[in-house]
């Protein structure tokens, strides 16, 4: 009899011993945009949040930053075939200058532009010289809006205020209401908000980016299109 009450002990202790699958963790300020679209912060990632990022499959990501990427996150990259675009960060001047110079690099916004709608946000940027450029918003946009690009995710430093602007502006061409958006950008942003910044979202003509052909935009902003047609 006790023999039998020590086995049945025996096996309980075994059974205690169940694995665990390992938590994945997030990146700082991670969030779903849209499908296959996110966000996060890259000033604090790492390496153990990149278990994470490698869950979603990424082709690209599109860094809003001036600051070049760590050396972890260019790794990751790499290693994981994810392309990384670098627009950096400019003011309106810096993209003018660059214009008139004939400057073509991706770490001042992109290509070099000679659309007179650069122009469109001049008073924003009067007021902070560091917003974020249209030009480069509406190229981040033409990879954002592709969906041969996803799954894509979107990040700063911050994880705030480029991000936001252009999640923002993408709101726009969603059909959003602007209080909606600015709840959107607050909820990241809190006290650092920046004015400029929703100036420069109110502001923003959803008419101006070059749109990729219509069987590669995601479907939501086709029922958006649709929307303000029918002017709901």
């Amino acid at each position: 009899m006790s023999t039998l009450y020590h086995h049945h002990h025996h096996s309980h202790k075994h059974a205690t011993h169940v694995p665990v699958a390992p938590v994945l963790e997030p990146p700082p300020l991670f969030a779903v945009v849209a499908k296959h679209i996110y966000r996060f912060s890259f000033i604090e990632l790492d390496a153990a949040s990149y278990p994470f990022l490698r869950s979603l499959q990424l082709k690209k990501v599109i860094l809003l930053s001036a600051e070049r990427p760590s050396k972890t996150l260019t790794t990751f990259v790499e290693q994981e075939g994810i392309n990384l675009t670098h627009y950096g960060l400019t003011s309106e001047r810096d993209d003018h200058e660059n214009d008139s110079n004939g400057a073509n690099t991706q770490q001042s916004g992109g290509e070099a532009s000679l659309d007179p709608l650069d122009g469109f946000f001049g008073s924003a940027s009067a007021i902070s010289k560091s917003i974020i450029s249209e030009h480069t918003i509406k190229n981040a946009l033409q990879n954002l809006l592709d969906v041969r690009n996803h799954p894509i995710a979107i990040c700063d430093t911050s994880g705030m205020h480029e991000t936001g602007v252009l999640v923002g502006c993408m709101r726009k061409m969603q059909s959003w209401n602007f209080a909606s958006i600015l709840v959107e950008y607050r909820s990241f942003a809190g006290s650092k908000s920046r004015a400029p910044n929703e100036r420069f979202i109110e502001m923003f003509n959803i008419s101006t980016p070059d749109l990729p052909p219509e069987r590669h935009r995601p479907s939501w902003l086709q029922h958006a299109k649709t929307d303000r047609a029918n002017g709901r």
